[in-house]
This record gives C-alpha cells, structure tokens and sequence, in this order.
C-alpha cells in the first residue's frame, strides 16, 4: 500500500515538474516570439519605414507589453538624432496583435526623458514622416491608436528661421478615443520663446481640446496658466487665460487676466519716454505698475484685435490684414494717444512732445511687425 502510495506521490511530483517545464518553455517561447516580434516587425519594420537608423539599448518585453530602453531615431541622412528616450514603456495586447495581424493598437505608451528637436532649414526635418501618413487610405487615429499617451520629463525644441520655441522639463498627456479626431490634452512645462524681436521665458500649464486630422484644427482651451514670465526687463508673477483657435477659418480668441507687473520702469521705451518728459516737466513721469491687466485678444478672418485694460490706463489696437491699416489708442488719466495709418508707418497724434512721440512711433511698428511675424507663422 505503501509502494502504491509513493508511487502516486512520485507520478504527481514528475507530472508537476513536467507542467511547470512545460509552462516554462511556453512562456521562453512566447517571450522569444514577443522579442522577435518587437525586433523583426516593429522596430526594424518602422526603421524601414521611415527610412531612418533606430537604435536602443535593451527591450524587456511581456505578453502584455515592453519596455525600450534608450531608443534614438535618427536624422534622415543619419547625422544627427532627431528624438531620444531613456525609456518607452508599451501596454499593449501582444498575443492579440500577433495572432491577428492588425494595426497597432496601445493601450498606453508612456515616455521618459525624452529630447525631440523639430527644425526647419528649406523644409521640416519630420517632413518625410508626415508625408507617410498623407500617402495611406487610412486616417492616423485608424492605422495607429493609441489610447493614452504620456511624456514625463521631456524637451522640445522648435526652431526655424524666424523663430524657436523651446519647452523644457514638459509633463505631457494626450488622450483620444478611436477613430476620433478629438484629444484631451494636459501640459505643464518651463519655456523659453525666441520671436526675433522679442524673446519671453515663463512655466506653464493647460488643459484643452483639441480637432486635429491632417493638421490642428482646433483648439478650445479651458484652464491655462503661466507663472514667473521674463520678457527683457519686463516680469509678471502669473497669467491665467482662456482661448478658442481654429485654423481653418483663421479665428482666435483669447482671454487674459496678469497679476503683478514689475518692470515696466525699466523697458528701454520708458526710459526714453521719462527722459524726454523731464527735459519738458523737470520731474520723471508718475507711474504705479499695475497690479491687474486685463487683455483680450481676437483675430476674425483679416481683422487682429488688441484691448488691454488696467486701472490707470488702456490701450485699443486694430490691424487690418486687408488693407493694411492700424489703428492703435491709449488712454489714461493725463495722456491720449491715437494713430490711425498704414502699416509700418504710423502717424501719431497726442498730448505729448515731438520727441516722446518719435519713441512711441517706434515701438507701435514693432508691435506691428510682432503682430505680422504671429499671423504668417498662424497661416502657415
């Protein structure tokens, strides 16, 4: 009884060692068939894609997902790296994918330190991927969805020749449903803004909407905020705003509210201006820095719109794309300014001196010129 017994005890224990090396080979296997797949199909396969070199360190790979460990993709001709990760983290279905051959489906891919740099010399540097997606039947969100997508402590850089945009140490979260054209976007970053003529520092966050198919279309944006915003000597504690953008019947709206201006003594037009002043008065020009502003900005079609508002003072501008005119008004309880003329030629009238308003000339046609700069890269 006792042999039967030892017997049945010796069969289960090889049965259960036979089950676990058979479970074990199966997900050796499996996880083998994951790698090949991620390595043969995937990278190689969008390597050959895009005509681009892919390179990383290391993949560690499950049947519900992988993670790629330092992925760089290159520059078209192989110089230098377009974008960088330390870490791509992929939740996704493999078996699914693997069995049924269909496009790509992420639950969620999650990026970490990541570096991408989009430059413009004659065109884009991304020009040859986009130019991908238009030659396919296929929507985008239909050959490439993707649930959630996260970016964690990542740079941007944006630059032609005209201008650079840099976003550093950028939180990112974008998600959509499928087949859907419209995203739920969320973004906090540190920014660095280069325009030519002006150049502007500031943190931000936001929370939006947009419609994007071939391009951004739209853009309704709920909650944005900035804080700690350098533009040359001018400073403001925090900025709150709300604005709607649609590019394709080229409207913007924006509404803005800034506490806390320092620095306006300090802007090359003020001194000037106070200088002039006291050669006329013999005392420098009163002027408390504003603790509130109020701005509203609107582009409709060819009319662009100014209207900034505080308790001392407040300024009207309407630019004209159709004619070129501007029209431009400030207000306070001492000064009124008005020019009313063709782009880059403004004709001041106002309370104050010849050379007062030679100054005030010249900074109405940078405005201007800042103005025009945003309307060409908006249409673009």
């Amino acid at each position: 009884m006792d042999e039967k017994k030892i017997s049945f005890k010796t069969k289960a224990l090889i049965s259960f060692l036979i089950l676990i090396a058979i479970s074990s080979a199966l997900i050796y296997f499996s996880k083998n068939s994951i790698k090949n797949f991620l390595e043969k199909k995937i990278l190689e396969e969008v390597s050959k894609k895009l005509n681009r070199k892919i390179t990383y360190s290391d993949i560690d790979y499950s049947l519900n997902g992988a993670k790629i460990k330092d992925l760089a993709i290159y520059e078209k001709d192989g110089s230098n790296i377009f974008a960088k990760a330390k870490e791509i983290d992929l939740k996704m279905d493999f078996k699914k994918l693997i069995k049924e051959k269909k496009d790509f489906e992420i639950e969620r891919l999650s990026v970490e330190n990541a570096e991408i740099n989009l430059i413009k010399s004659e065109e884009w540097n991304f020009k040859d991927i986009t130019d991908l997606f238009s030659d396919t039947s296929k929507n985008l969100s239909e050959t490439y969805f993707i649930k959630e997508t996260v970016f964690t402590n990542s740079d941007l850089l944006i630059k032609n020749s005209k201008s650079e945009y840099l976003f550093k140490n950028s939180d990112f979260k974008i998600t959509h449903a499928k087949n859907s054209e419209t995203f739920n976007i969320s973004l906090k970053t540190d920014s660095y803004i280069n325009l030519g003529s002006a150049r502007i520092f500031f943190k931000a966050s936001a929370s939006f909407i947009s419609e994007i198919k071939d391009r951004i279309n739209k853009i309704d944006l709920s909650e944005f905020s900035l804080s700690e915003i350098t533009y040359e000597n001018l400073k403001a504690e925090k900025i709150t705003s709300r604005f709607y953008i649609d590019s394709l019947s080229k409207e913007i709206k924006i509404e803005t509210n800034i506490n806390s201006v320092y620095g306006i003594k300090e802007l090359e037009f003020f001194k000037k201006a106070n200088e002039a002043y006291r050669k006329i008065y013999s005392k420098d020009i009163n002027l408390t820095e504003p603790k509130n502003l109020n701005l509203k900005f609107i582009r409709l079609g060819k009319i662009i719109s100014l209207d900034l508002e505080s308790d001392d003072f407040s300024v009207s501008s309407k630019i004209d794309l159709s004619n070129l005119t501007h029209l431009f008004v400030f207000k306070s309880s001492k000064v009124y300014l008005e020019t009313k003329s063709g782009l880059k030629n403004p004709v001041i009238k106002s309370n104050l001196s010849e050379s007062i308003n030679r100054e005030i000339r010249e900074t109405v046609i940078r405005y201007e010129e800042t103005v025009l700069k945003f309307a060409e890269n908006f249409d673009k």
